[in-house]
């Protein structure tokens, strides 16, 4: 007689185990919202949109306008680079390019 209870004492446990075990995979079923960087993060990346684009000031402009007119990435070290497709042109090169017909007025 002990012997059948302790059968059905350890089914018992077995499926509370497994029931336990599905509410787990239930769980993590469910998506959860995308995190939102955190606040240290975006600075950061402002913080390197900054430091790319002040590289970019350090070279001459006319080397700039070169590499804007025949499309060429720009390197900025670091292997950081300016892609003209991607970054676009920085408002304070513009005025130049449009003084020397690169860029459409």
């Amino acid at each position: 007689m002990q012997d059948v209870h302790g059968r059905e004492c350890a089914l018992a446990f077995f499926q509370s185990v497994v029931t336990f075990k599905d509410v787990i995979v239930l769980q993590r079923g469910f998506s959860m919202p995308p995190r939102q960087p955190s606040s240290r993060l975006l600075a950061s990346r402002r913080l390197g949109r900054a430091s790319r684009g002040d590289s970019l000031a350090s070279f001459p402009s006319a080397e700039l306008a070169r590499a804007y007119l025949v499309g060429e990435d720009v390197y900025l070290g670091q292997g950081r680079w300016w892609r003209w497709e991607r970054d676009g042109v920085p408002g304070w090169l513009a005025p130049f390019l449009e003084e020397t017909g690169l860029l459409g007025a």
